[in-house]
């Protein structure tokens, strides 16, 4: 029970956090547009389609359940993770077909990919989970 009601309160934390997060998420892409400019030449990256803020927001939650990690029992935090990687996969059917024609979602592929990994580290039983 406590468990579950652990669990809940966790997934309940995180997608309430998404608002929150926005600034976080403009810094980042400030960043990348300095790393990496040719990606975002002509305002390519502006989060348009809907699909890309999901996926780069599904990213951003997979690089916070990796830090919980450090903190909570990882079988607190696996059905969370599953969970995440689920919604990431849904939102990622089309990607590995149109990737090499939209640097916008290569660098998306790349990001979650990133973070499957940082997680695949984290949760042992989570390496049956393959990235694109």
């Amino acid at each position: 029970e406590i468990f579950h009601v652990s669990i809940n309160f966790i997934e309940e934390f995180l997608l309430n956090s998404l608002n929150d997060l926005e600034p976080i998420f403009q810094e980042q892409i400030e960043e990348k547009k300095a790393e990496e400019p040719i990606l975002f030449k002509e305002n390519t990256f502006d989060f348009q389609p809907e699909h890309y803020r999901s996926i780069y927001r599904t990213v951003f939650l997979l690089r916070i359940l990796a830090k919980l990690s450090e903190k909570f029992s990882l079988e607190m935090l696996q059905d969370i993770a599953i969970n995440f990687f689920t919604q990431a996969k849904k939102y990622l059917p089309i990607l590995s077909e149109t990737e090499k024609d939209d640097p916008k979602l290569a660098f998306l592929v790349k990001e979650f990919n990133k973070s499957c990994k940082i997680l695949a580290d984290s949760f042992e039983d989570l390496t049956n989970v393959v990235p694109l």
